[in-house]
């Protein structure tokens, strides 16, 4: 075996690294530590825009966007342990023992003791980050959550996009 050794120190193949004299975040940390919404974990079911959380404020089993405190607040009112009944989610809250779910006026509650057709949702990711909330309508339809006109309570609607983040408790 010969052991040649090229003469040659010129650069057979070169590259300048690029570094950009400054880095941009592409977004903000908020403080809170975002979750894929799944089975078995417990979450607050935030708004995203206003960072307000779905709340169950009393026993009326009505629910409502209230602040979280800065995100340090783990106020059990404002708690969703996720669970799956016939691959839909449901959300209960363990304070209470009440599924969010709807009523027959379109609006968001929290009345059922157990997870039915009404308490049955579905995250589905958005490509702008977060989740819409669908709900099944009947038999042929899925509709939305959405924050209701007054800007505190929530509705259901055929269409429109209010995105929700699950952050882990």
């Amino acid at each position: 075996m010969d052991d040649t050794v090229d003469g040659d120190d010129s650069t057979i193949c070169g590259f300048t690294a690029l570094t950009p004299p400054t880095t941009i975040a592409a977004t903000v940390w908020d403080g809170w530590h975002h979750a894929v919404p799944w089975p078995g974990h417990t979450f607050m079911i935030v708004e995203k825009n206003s960072k307000r959380a779905i709340t169950l404020p009393d026993t009326s089993g009505r629910v409502c966007l209230q602040d979280t405190h800065e995100g340090h607040d783990t106020n059990a009112r404002q708690q969703w342990h996720c669970v799956r009944r016939y691959g839909w989610f449901g959300f209960l809250n363990p304070q209470s023992g009440k599924y969010l779910g709807h009523n027959d006026h379109n609006g968001i509650v929290a009345r059922a003791d157990k997870q039915g057709c009404w308490e049955n949702l579905m995250p589905r990711k958005h490509p702008d980050g977060g989740y819409e909330l669908l709900l099944p309508h009947w038999w042929w339809a899925v509709r939305v959550m959405v924050v209701a006109h007054d800007g505190k309570s929530l509705a259901v609607r055929d269409d429109g996009t209010t995105l929700w983040e699950f952050v882990k408790v």
